[in-house]
């Protein structure tokens, strides 16, 4: 879980970074960089919790939506509807092992609120509302995965060697589209090192009675931001790392451990006798765990090494 934390904060950081190498604010130092953009970073590291994100988030989700848009015109205005004409059937499917690790990683990504979600429900004003609330955000994931995803992938197919933001050229508008990119993700950071802080501060000083946590949980957060800061100077491509973090954290959290817990769970406090009733449930969990631990190994694997 903490893993998946830290690989989620050196992707954004890392993000963060490269966004900022395109343009004139860079110092050309990445370490001096990563200083400019923890400092900025600092004060939404000392928010209180999750409810104090909500505007921030809100700010974060318009901008994003902006910024594909004015993408997807600025390739419209480049290209035209020309990449319609170049797909092949050899286009809708990964070409290789390596870019179907890829593609699992990045898919499974934005699919990984299954360890947030205790966090993310205590947060709600109506936290039986939890199911209803990730159907609905996961089907709005899966929308703008196909929009933002497929759509200007396909605007930009004859110039695409990388990530579209990488293809756009050093001029005004797309600096500003770097900049916007930075601060979107730095509004995300905290829905991460919220949960971070707290998970460690609570690993290393146990609250029983969960009263309010001291000031030290906001010197974990900035210790955390720190140390990843330093990771992400030195990791390659933000997209790989996203795709790494995808393929082993969120895939092993979120296929694999749950059949293995619920095994567990259905063995620990399910009466002995009346297990054999269970028989058909218990072989769904160990194929799901043994698929979801093939998947995670083979999709990580070949991430890594690529």
């Amino acid at each position: 879980m903490i893993m998946l934390m830290l690989g989620i904060i050196i992707a954004y950081e890392d993000a963060i970074l490269g966004f900022a190498a395109d343009t004139p604010f860079t110092s050309g130092s990445q370490k001096t960089d990563a200083l400019f953009m923890l400092v900025i970073m600092t004060p939404v590291l000392f928010l209180p919790n999750y409810k104090s994100l909500a505007k921030i988030s809100a700010i974060g989700t318009f901008l994003i939506v902006a910024i594909f848009l004015f993408i997807a015109g600025y390739g419209l205005s480049l290209n035209g509807f020309g990449g319609l004409e170049m797909i092949t059937w050899d286009d809708l499917f990964p070409r290789s092992f390596s870019a179907f690790s890829n593609w699992f990683g990045i898919m499974v990504f934005g699919y990984g609120l299954v360890p947030f979600t205790f966090s993310i429900q205590d947060s709600m004003s109506e936290p039986t509302e939890m199911v209803k609330a990730t159907r609905t955000s996961l089907s709005i994931v899966l929308m703008l995965y196909i929009l933002t995803g497929d759509l200007i992938s396909i605007i930009f197919m004859q110039s695409i060697k990388s990530d579209i933001l990488s293809e756009l050229p050093p001029a005004i508008f797309p600096t500003l589209l770097r900049i916007l990119m930075s601060i979107v993700v730095i509004t995300s950071i905290p829905l991460i090192i919220i949960p971070a802080g707290d998970l460690i501060h609570d690993k290393i000083l146990p609250n029983p009675d969960n009263s309010r946590r001291g000031k030290i949980v906001y010197v974990i957060r900035f210790l955390l931001a720190y140390l990843c800061a330093i990771i992400s100077t030195v990791v390659p491509d933000f997209v790989f790392v996203l795709s790494f973090v995808g393929c082993f954290c969120v895939a092993l959290l979120s296929f694999a451990y749950p059949p293995i817990l619920h095994l567990t769970c259905l063995y620990r406090y399910h009466p002995k006798e009346k297990r054999h009733l269970k028989t058909k449930l218990i072989v769904t969990d160990v194929i799901l765990f043994v698929w979801g631990l093939i998947a995670t190994l083979f999709t990580s694997f070949l991430t890594f090494t690529s």
